[in-house]
């Protein structure tokens, strides 16, 4: 009985695994087509979403993503000119503004 339950188990997690990493294969093919690797390769909409992340990592350190992307705005907004950033990030607390720090950068 027990090792019957043991071998529905471990079918039931090869099972879970298969469906898991089958349809992140999916997605991935999928919607290769769409994935933009250079700003060159961008349309030219004026709408651009920026997606929060803190400013600082845990210890304080400066978060190297977070300069990336701001960097990486900044340098599209050179390139195109008039760009409207659409700022995403957490604000519950008044004291933690990712769309304000952001906006800052």
């Amino acid at each position: 009985m027990l090792r019957r339950v043991g071998g529905v188990i471990f079918l039931l997690i090869i099972a879970t695994t298969a469906v898991v990493i089958g349809t992140n294969l999916w997605i991935v093919r999928s919607t290769r087509d769409q994935i933009i690797q250079r700003y060159e390769e961008l349309p030219s909409d004026r709408f651009v979403l920026v997606l929060g992340t803190s400013n600082r990592m845990r210890g304080g350190k400066p978060n190297p993503f977070f300069n990336h992307c701001m960097d990486k705005a900044a340098e599209l907004f050179r390139e195109r000119g008039e760009v409207v950033f659409i700022l995403s990030g957490d604000n519950r607390l008044s004291t933690y503004n990712e769309p304000a720090m952001m906006r800052r950068a």
